[in-house]
């Protein structure tokens, strides 16, 4: 239980941990997120640490959490389902953005990359081959190089899908991660 002078009814706090990942499961962005809900059930922003203008309530004030608890029971849900509406499209919109940015960055370097290299092993492959069809041996043999372009070929392909995964972004379902009655 808190106390603050910023407010003017009993509120409850609410801090949420909201994640965005991409389809390969991997945690993208993370950041904290503060509602304040009211008796009436009546939502709104917190700000970025609305803690920092509260101070540890008196002991006599535990019979106003008593008198709060019939509107407490739902809340913690109110405030993530109105983080969920109102906070959480922005946050998946901005994150997603900034990824896509450096995900086709990547891509593009990944791709000239490796297609480069995959062109100069089939070159050598064909130089070996001429090599050998004037009677002489070449340093590696035109098998070895072939195989190596299609492995990289191969590897290729998988990069660019694992890319193309990582491009589809969602939000994880917010975890409550502290409460806190403050009164005022």
């Amino acid at each position: 239980v808190l106390v603050s002078d910023t407010i003017t009814a009993p509120a409850l706090l609410v801090g949420v941990e909201e994640e965005v990942r991409d389809a390969t499961g991997e945690s993208i962005a993370k950041r904290f997120g503060y509602a304040f809900v009211d008796a009436g059930g009546g939502v709104r922003p917190a700000g970025p640490a609305p803690y920092l203008d509260c101070v540890a309530a008196p002991p006599g004030m535990t019979t106003e959490r008593e008198r709060a608890v019939y509107w407490l029971t739902d809340a913690e849900q109110r405030a993530v389902n109105w983080r969920i509406a109102n906070e959480l499209p922005g946050y998946l919109a901005a994150t997603t953005r900034k990824r896509r940015a450096e995900l086709e960055r990547t891509r593009e370097i990944v791709k000239q990359r490796l297609t480069g290299e995959i062109n100069r092993l089939y070159e050598d492959a064909a130089v070996a081959s001429e090599k050998l069809t004037q009677g002489s041996t070449p340093p590696e043999s035109v098998e070895s190089l072939t195989r190596r372009a299609e492995e990289l070929q191969q590897r290729l392909v998988a990069r660019l899908a694992h890319l193309d995964r990582q491009l589809h972004m969602s939000t994880a379902p917010p975890r409550v991660v502290m409460t806190a009655l403050v009164l005022p």
